[in-house]
């Protein structure tokens, strides 16, 4: 009996350890979807405070400030159609970041919305953290617009 008890217990123990595993792994998707709407949901406000009176409300470039404008803003949804069929995350967010030099704004460029985010974070690693949050967050809600 021991011995069989010895031959069969390690089965069991491999299914409970596996279960565990599974449910950890579940327990860990699921709040790494609630970090994702939380992040599209702040991306989509952060669109509309900031974005959408140039680009307007859809990001088709048909903000009520873009008449103001020296060179019209761009068609947000249109990006990946641009890039050739890919959404291209890093360029996105470097000119989130720094503003991709676009002089569309009057006599000056397009916000460089790294810094101004992480002006109203505060200063120092507070400031950052809020900048990285902010432009990630805008990323994922332009990359859910895309035509």
């Amino acid at each position: 009996m021991i011995a069989q008890l010895g031959r069969s217990a390690p089965f069991p123990i491999a299914i409970l350890i596996f279960v565990c595993v599974l449910l950890a792994g579940r327990a860990h998707a699921d709040d790494t979807a609630d970090v994702r709407a939380a992040s599209l949901e702040l991306g989509e406000a952060l669109f509309s405070e900031r974005c959408a009176s140039c680009h307007g409300a859809n990001g088709n470039g048909d903000g009520p400030a873009a008449s103001a404008l020296k060179t019209a803003p761009a068609d947000l949804t249109q990006i990946t159609r641009r890039a050739g069929g890919a959404f291209p995350a890093a360029h996105v967010v470097e000119v989130i970041t720094y503003g991709g030099n676009i002089a569309a704004h009057g006599s000056g460029p397009m916000p460089v919305w790294g810094r101004v985010f992480s002006d109203e974070g505060g200063r120092g690693k507070m400031g950052a953290a809020r900048s990285r949050q902010a432009i990630i967050a805008l990323k994922r809600y332009l990359e859910t617009i895309q035509k």
